[in-house]
């Protein structure tokens, strides 16, 4: 397929205008049989951001980033490999790592902290991760705002949990209120899209104002 006469072609439509649909995401027990499988937040959500072949993307993704089992969970071997270069040159924000409390046990959730002043929450849906938020930080830097984008738990940089049971709304809503809670955020706004929204109406029904 070509592109179309007369636009431009952006670092966001490269990818869609010559890949094909990839195939849907393993989950359960084969998402957790090893480091190869990266979860389908880096798979799925960024490859319409690299300008490249689906077996290109997966193929760089399995060498730049590392994982390993942690009794149940699956996560990152260390905060600052968790990032190969082609991804952090499109993502200036420094990242974070918090422990919260998600279902019976305790998982780390990644996240973006950039600027300060009043905070905004910014939340992502499924299958994607901080990295949406990244030209909306862009944008509104310098705006005298602080822009908190996490990764929902089971998705991005953050742990992954392999029991599907434990991915309920009100344990990403509890892990989403303790973060806020942990970095001390007061009169927030709260930006959402996708499953964003009602994990973000969770918390905020809960937070007490």
């Amino acid at each position: 397929m070509g592109h179309p006469p007369g636009l431009t072609r952006s670092e966001d439509d490269r990818y869609c205008l010559h890949a094909t649909p990839p195939p849907p995401p393993k989950i359960g027990r084969h998402q957790a049989r090893g480091p190869p499988v990266t979860g389908c937040a880096l798979l799925a959500g960024l490859q319409p951001a690299l300008g490249c072949e689906p077996s290109a993307s997966r193929q760089s993704l399995k060498k730049g980033v590392g994982w390993k089992r942690v009794r149940d969970l699956i996560r990152p071997h260390s905060d600052m490999d968790a990032l190969p270069p082609f991804i952090a040159r499109l993502l200036p924000f420094r990242s974070h790592f918090v422990p919260v409390r998600f279902g019976p046990g305790v998982s780390r959730v990644h996240f973006l902290d950039h600027g300060e002043g009043r905070p905004v929450l910014l939340l992502h849906g499924n299958p994607t991760w901080s990295f949406l938020w990244r030209k909306v930080m862009s944008a509104l830097e310098g705006g005298g705002l602080r822009m908190v984008a996490p990764d929902l738990i089971g998705l991005g940089l953050s742990d992954k949990p392999r029991r599907l049971s434990e991915h309920t709304l009100g344990n990403h809503g509890q892990a989403l209120l303790e973060l806020v809670e942990r970095l001390d955020l007061r009169d927030v706004v709260l930006v959402a899209q996708d499953w964003g929204g009602p994990m973000g109406a969770w918390m905020a029904a809960r937070s007490g104002g």
